[in-house]
C-alpha cells in the first residue's frame, strides 16, 4: 500500500505539471494537494504497517525530487510571480543532491544517507510554497516575501547540511 502512494505520486506529476501549464489552477492545485498527502501518508504507513524497504525509500526521496524539480521549472516557464532566483536556487539545492548522490555511487560509497530533519523541513518547505504560488493564482492571494525567505533560509541551511555529511562520506572513503 505505502509503495502504491508514491507510485501514484510519480504518476500525477506530469498531470500537475500539464495542469499548470493549460493555467487550470485549482485543479493543479487539487492535484498538488494530494501528491503532497501521499507524501507524507507513504511514510507514515509503510512505518505503521512494517512495510518499510530500500526501494519504498529510494522511490519516495526520488518522487520528491522529482515533483519539486518538474514544478520549479515550469515555475520558470509559466505566468507566475515568483522570484527567478528562488527558483533556480531550488532548481541548484536538488541538482547538487543528486550529483552528489552520484557520486558517492560511482566512488562506490554505500549511499544510503538518512534524511536529515532540515532536508526533511525544507523539502516541506517547497512543498508548501509550490502549493502557495498556485494557490495565488486561485484565489489571488499575495506571495509575502518573509514566506520567500523562509523557503530559501531552509533551502541554503539544507545544502549546508547535506554539504557537510557528503563532504565527510568523500573524505572517509578518498
Amino acid at each position: 500500500m505505502p509503495i502504491a502512494l508514491t507510485l501514484l505520486r510519480l504518476c500525477l506529476i506530469p498531470v500537475i505539471i500539464f495542469t499548470l501549464f493549460l493555467q487550470h489552477w485549482q485543479l493543479a492545485f487539487r492535484l498538488l494537494l494530494i501528491a503532497v498527502a501521499t507524501d507524507f501518508l507513504d511514510g507514515f504507513l509503510a512505518r505503521k504497517l512494517n512495510q518499510a524497504t530500500k526501494i519504498g525509500a529510494l522511490l519516495d526521496h526520488l518522487s520528491d525530487k522529482i515533483l519539486i524539480i518538474s514544478l520549479f521549472i515550469t515555475f520558470l516557464l509559466i505566468p507566475v510571480s515568483v522570484p527567478t532566483w528562488l527558483l533556480v536556487l531550488v532548481l541548484v539545492k536538488e541538482t547538487v543532491m543528486l550529483a552528489l548522490v552520484g557520486i558517492l555511487v560511482r566512488r562506490k560509497h554505500i549511499v544510503m544517507i538518512t534524511p536529515l530533519a532540515i532536508g526533511k523541513v525544507a523539502m516541506a518547505m517547497q512543498m508548501l510554497f509550490a502549493l502557495w504560488v498556485i494557490a495565488s493564482q486561485v484565489w489571488s492571494l499575495p506571495l509575502h516575501a518573509w514566506v520567500i525567505w523562509a523557503v530559501t533560509l531552509f533551502v541554503v541551511l539544507s545544502i549546508l547540511f547535506y554539504g557537510m555529511v557528503g563532504w565527510q562520506l568523500l573524505q572517509r572513503k578518498s
